[in-house]
């Protein structure tokens, strides 16, 4: 009875270890079912989506590096698919990276030719780089299915204007005006053919209407008043550009229209304010926080250009282009351990900076420390060949110790670069 008993019970616990088996191994298979399922390779153009999704993502909130470097695996997984080259290089557009740029946009043109904004885009890039053949050439296609699209139209002016084909940019500016009769740039680009042209009547005309559809535009404002200061209607010139001032409060280069034009006109008293208005409004820019410094040299005030230019470098010690501007006017007033002060402090964190060794370089030359001045230039004009008064200044004193053959090649190299 009890062997039975046992039998019974051994038999029960070999059941339900068997159970219990059985049920661990369908657990572990539905398991591993579930985690290869997740881990199933994902295709090229699967991998391509969910990588553009994060760039998307990415650049919706202005996180721009981070959705450069998304497009790019998402390029690199699905290399054919042309709204990733065209999204990628809109953000390289805004970096103003225009060479990476017009390589992603040739890259979604290539891919879907029909694609009308990429090569807008790519056209405005080539228009930037003087390239016009290669503009037109981008927007014909655009224009033989759609002879209509006025932006196709303008950028196809702008580029037979630079092309020297005058008559058929006016033409094509006026099939412009006549779907889009208040379209500035179209205006202001016509005023300019016709200015040209010595067609002074017209030019008015087209710049006037450039400005009535355009008030933030301050090109045509320029560009007018050139036309009427050539007939000596300094009135009216300066009505205009006191306007677009009003109109513009916050615009530098419609202050500086203002300014300039105070200026030629010898009302220097006026100017000042202008100026200094200019130098507060683009504080956060090297080169606007010196405008007042800039006027005071211009108008032979050196005493308060250095005075700006010491609270301007007191200010932002790490200004390089304002502690070389300060050093050039200690230079011009032979402050030659003041000079060299202001250069070291640009010198010692970039040591590279051609225009503050070509200004030491300068100093040298006055001093008659020729050595050091060659060495001084010649670090300039490696660090950046394509400075011309680098190039001049180690011609000077290359002749100055009598290697005539030497400073003639630099004088022809300083030519190369501004002939």
């Amino acid at each position: 009875m009890n062997r039975l008993l046992a039998h019974r019970m051994w038999m029960g616990t070999q059941t339900n270890n068997c159970v219990f088996s059985l049920t661990c191994a369908l657990t572990m298979a539905v398991s591993l079912i579930l985690v290869c399922g997740g881990c199933a390779k994902l295709s090229p153009a699967e991998l391509g989506k969910r990588d553009a999704a994060k760039a998307r993502a990415y650049a919706s909130k202005g996180k721009t590096n981070e959705a450069i470097i998304e497009y790019r695996r998402a390029i690199q997984s699905d290399p054919k698919q042309p709204a990733f080259h065209a999204e990628l290089a809109k953000l390289y557009l805004a970096r103003q990276d225009y060479v990476s740029a017009s390589q992603q946009f040739h890259a979604a043109i290539q891919l879907e030719p029909s694609n009308s904004e990429a090569r807008r885009s790519l056209a405005e890039i080539l228009l930037l780089a003087k390239n016009f053949s290669g503009a037109k050439e981008e927007v014909e296609p655009i224009l033989a299915t759609n002879p209509d699209d006025s932006k196709a139209l303008l950028l196809l002016a702008r580029s037979l204007a630079g092309l020297s084909e005058r008559e058929q940019a006016k033409s094509t500016l006026l099939k412009v005006l006549k779907a889009e009769p208040s379209n500035a740039n179209a205006w202001m680009l016509l005023g300019g053919l016709q200015f040209d042209d010595k067609d002074y009547t017209g030019s008015e005309h087209s710049l006037r209407q450039s400005i009535q559809f355009d008030r933030t535009q301050v090109a045509p404002v320029a560009a007018l008043s050139v036309l009427q200061l050539r007939e000596n209607r300094t009135g009216e010139t300066e009505q205009i550009i006191r306007d677009c001032v009003k109109q513009n409060p916050g615009n530098l280069p419609a202050r500086y229209l203002l300014a300039s034009f105070l200026l030629q006109q010898k009302r220097v008293v006026e100017a000042e304010p202008e100026f200094k208005t200019i130098s507060e409004i683009g504080e956060s820019d090297p080169s606007e926080r010196a405008a007042l410094a800039t006027f005071y040299a211009a108008t032979n005030q050196p005493d308060l250009a250095e005075k700006e230019l010491v609270r301007i470098t007191s200010k932002y010690p790490g200004d390089a282009v304002n502690l070389n501007a300060l050093a050039s006017l200690y230079l011009t007033r032979e402050k030659w351990r003041e000079a060299e002060k202001a250069l070291a402090s640009v010198l010692q964190s970039a040591p590279n900076n051609s225009d503050a060794l070509t200004l030491r370089g300068r100093i040298r030359i006055e001093q008659s420390h020729l050595d050091e001045a060659v060495n001084d230039l010649q670090h300039a004009v490696h660090a950046n060949s394509q400075s011309a008064p680098a190039h001049y200044y180690l011609a000077i004193a290359l002749l100055q110790q009598g290697q005539g053959k030497a400073a003639e090649a630099e004088l022809r190299s300083a030519l190369e670069v501004e002939p």
